[in-house]
């Protein structure tokens, strides 16, 4: 694997270089129906806006969708 430009020439002892995709598994948005968006009913629903806040502003009334659960320890990021 060919060391990026942005990464020191030697790591500290111990570490190794990897790509991320071998041990993650990325997920994208889940599609829910925002005819079923609350400002208070429902579970919380974490969008785009709200990866860089504290709160949610929209919760989902709809039946909860596990495949969509954020688990702790699940990392988020809006790639900006």
């Amino acid at each position: 694997m060919n060391t990026p430009e942005w990464m020191p020439k030697s790591l500290p002892r111990g570490w190794r270089l990897a790509r991320l995709i071998d041990h993650v598994q990325p997920k994208n948005g889940y599609p829910f129906d925002s005819a079923l968006f609350t400002s208070g009913q429902g579970v919380p629903l974490v969008r785009i806006r709200d990866l860089r806040s504290d709160t949610t502003e929209v919760c989902y009334a709809g039946e909860p969708m596990p495949e969509a659960e954020i688990d702790h320890g699940d990392v988020l990021n809006d790639r900006s």
